[in-house]
């Protein structure tokens, strides 16, 4: 039996990767959504990366309307003191970034989304992992931020590169770190007839 097309709504090097790591054919192909929330008092992270994900994946199934396509889209997010961390972008706020985590818990999330294309079905879940860590001092928070490493990374440090050395402990998957639970993600490609 043919296997479906997936399409994989995501410019991102790393989701690509970890894909390939499952061993699956797909295609690429970027939707241009808008990639703003509203955090507010009621705003529930959870809620909130599911939605980013639901809106990269509908940008990319309303192109293969009707097609024998599963399109798979996902978006991470991480959580600290009621607040999105974003990418850096600077030396200086990746510094600080790393300073205000020092020694405690935040949360990173990634939602996913699945839309079998032909059905109209959609499955969009997220899950969350707990990241502790140490106790940084400054020349380390330092000699980080000159790797470059943080600059453009959600919450300024990457667990997959250097960064980890920052990390005491992680609570959950450590693929929603990453960008993508790869098991539950696999688990409902074969519901939608991608096995894995």
């Amino acid at each position: 039996m043919a296997q479906r097309r997936l399409i994989l709504g995501s410019g991102s090097p790393r989701r690509r990767e970890l894909l390939e790591q499952l061993g699956l054919e797909f295609e690429t192909e970027v939707s241009e959504v808008d990639e703003d929330l509203d955090v507010d008092e009621s705003f529930n992270p959870v809620e909130g990366v599911k939605e980013l994900a639901e809106r990269k994946a509908r940008g990319v199934a309303a192109n293969h309307e009707g097609e024998d396509v599963v399109v798979l889209a996902a978006d991470t997010l991480v959580w600290f003191e009621k607040e999105i961390l974003g990418k850096p972008g600077s030396e200086r706020n990746a510094g600080a970034l790393l300073q205000r985590l020092s020694g405690k818990q935040h949360a990173v999330l990634t939602g996913y989304c699945l839309i079998d294309c032909q059905s109209g079905e959609e499955i969009c879940r997220a899950t969350v992992a707990e990241v502790t860590f140490k106790e940084l001092g400054l020349d380390q928070i330092d000699a980080y931020v000159q790797t470059r490493e943080p600059l453009d990374k959600a919450g300024g440090y990457a667990i997959q590169g250097k960064g980890v050395v920052l990390i005491s402990k992680v609570v959950g998957d450590y693929y929603t770190l990453v960008g993508l639970p790869l098991s539950a993600v696999a688990e409902d490609l074969g519901g939608m007839g991608i096995e894995v």
